[in-house]
C-alpha cells in the first residue's frame, strides 16, 4: 500500500503529512511504500499485526514519537526499512512484551538527526536500532525504560554524546556486535546479550545506581572498554570477560552471584593487560559465581574480597589483593598452578 495514496488512509483529508498523527490498525495495507519522502508527527502500530515500511525516508517532526502501542497478546514485529530523519527531540515506544523477537519495533533504516532521542516501553518487547548510523544520528540517547536493542556496533551514531540508561531500562546486544558507545548507568538498569558481543566505550555507574549483567543464554559479553563511576554492578550470569589495557576503576561493590547451570555460565573473566586493574573496588562471589583470572596483576591491592560461595581462580597467575572476608562456603581453586594470591592483612576477619 502506498503511503501517498489517499484511498488507503480512512480520513478525508488525504494522506498523511507533516503535523498528522497516524495510527495503523487492522488486518489489511500493513507492507506501507513510501513513494517519495514522507513526514507525520506521531505514528503509531495500534494493531496485534506485523507492519512494514519501505522506501525513501519518513521524518518524524520535532516533539514526534514513533510507538508500538500495547494491545492484547500482540506479537506482530514493526519493522522500519525506510530512513528515519528527525526534525527535532523524538521518541521512540514499545509497550509490548517479548515474543520469541517478534514483538519488537526495529528500525533498519538510517537514522538521521542531531537531537535527543528517547527510548521507552512498559514491555520487554523491545525498540531496535540495526543500521549503521555513525555519521548520521549525532544526539544522545536517553533510555527511560523497556528494552533497548542495538543490532549494529555503530547504530548508536556518534560516540561523543553517550547513552544514559535511567531505572527500568535494559540494553541488550545482538551477536557479533562491537559497540564504542559510551554509557552513564543512571538509575538500576540492566544488560543482556542475545549471542556473543562485545563494547569498548566506558559505562559510567552513578553514585546509588546498579547495573545488572546477567548475559541472556550464557551469551558472552566482553567489555575491552572501561568501567568507572562510584555505583555498583550486579551479575547475575557469567559469561563476561573484562578485557582491554586501560584500567577499570570503578569504585563501587561488584556482586558477582551467578547461580546457573554450568560453569561457563558462572564464570567472569579477568583478561585486562599490561598490569591494568580489571577489579579496582569491592568484590563478593556467593551462590556458583566464579571468577577467573587470564593474566596476572587483575584485582587493585586495596581490593576486598568477600567470599560468601563461589570460586576464585587464578588459573596458574599471581595477584595481590586486599582483605579476604569468608562468609560462606566457597572455595579457592588452586589447582592448574603455579598460583599465588597475596591478600592483605586479614587477621581482624572472623571467618
Amino acid at each position: 500500500a502506498n503511503w501517498d495514496d489517499p484511498l488507503n488512509w480512512t480520513a478525508d483529508s488525504g494522506f498523511p503529512v507533516s503535523g498528522d498523527r497516524v495510527s495503523f490498525q487492522g488486518t489489511v495495507n500493513t507492507a506501507v511504500s513510501l513513494q517519495g519522502d514522507q513526514a507525520a508527527r506521531k505514528i503509531a502500530f495500534s494493531d496485534q499485526n506485523a507492519f512494514t515500511i519501505n522506501g525513501h525516508t519518513l521524518t518524524l517532526d520535532a516533539g514526534g514519537s514513533l510507538a508500538r502501542v500495547d494491545v492484547g497478546s500482540s506479537t506482530g514485529q514493526v519493522i522500519v526499512n525506510s530512513a528515519v530523519t528527525l526534525a527535532g527531540s523524538a521518541i521512540f515506544r514499545n509497550d509490548r512484551g517479548w515474543s520469541h523477537e517478534t514483538s519488537q519495533l526495529s528500525l533498519r533504516g538510517a537514522l538521521t538527526g542531531s537531537v535527543t532521542l528517547t527510548i521507552e516501553g512498559a514491555g520487554s518487547g523491545g525498540v531496535e536500532l540495526r543500521a549503521d548510523n555513525a555519521s548520521t544520528f549525532t544526539g544522545p540517547i536517553v533510555v527511560n525504560g523497556g528494552w533497548f536493542l542495538v543490532g549494529h556496533s555503530q547504530a548508536l551514531g556518534d560516540v561523543g554524546h553517550g547513552t544514559t540508561l535511567n531505572s527500568g531500562a535494559t540494553l541488550v546486544f545482538r551477536g557479533g556486535v562491537n559497540t564504542p558507545e559510551h554509557f552513564t548507568v543512571a538509575g538500576n538498569a540492566n544488560q543482556s546479550s542475545l549471542s556473543p558481543s562485545s563494547a569498548s566505550g566506558t559505562f559510567t555507574v552513578n553514585d546509588g545506581a546498579t547495573f545488572t549483567i546477567n548475559n541472556g543464554g550464557g551469551n558472552t559479553f566482553n567489555l575491552t572498554g572501561t568501567l568507572a563511576g562510584p555505583g555498583g554492578i550486579v551479575m547475575t550470569s557469567g559469561g563476561s570477560v573484562l578485557s582491554g589495557s586501560s584500567p577499570n576503576t570503578l569504585g563501587g561493590l561488584i556482586d558477582h552471584q551467578s547461580d546457573r547451570s554450568s560453569d561457563g555460565l558462572n564464570t567472569l573473566t579477568l583478561d585486562k593487560s599490561g598490569g591494568a586493574a580489571a577489579i579496582a573496588g569491592p568484590l563478593k562471589l556467593s551462590k556458583k559465581a566464579i571468577v577467573k583470572w587470564a593474566q596476572n596483576d587483575q584485582v587493585a591491592d586495596i581490593s576486598s574480597i568477600e567470599l560468601a560461595g563461589g570460586v576464585l581462580n587464578p588459573d596458574g597467575h599471581s595477584d595481590a589483593l586486599g582483605m579476604l572476608t569468608v562468609t560462606g562456603p566457597g572455595e579457592i581453586d588452586l589447582s592448574g598452578g603455579p598460583n599465588t594470591l597475596r591478600f592483605a592483612d586479614s587477621r581482624t576477619e572472623t571467618w
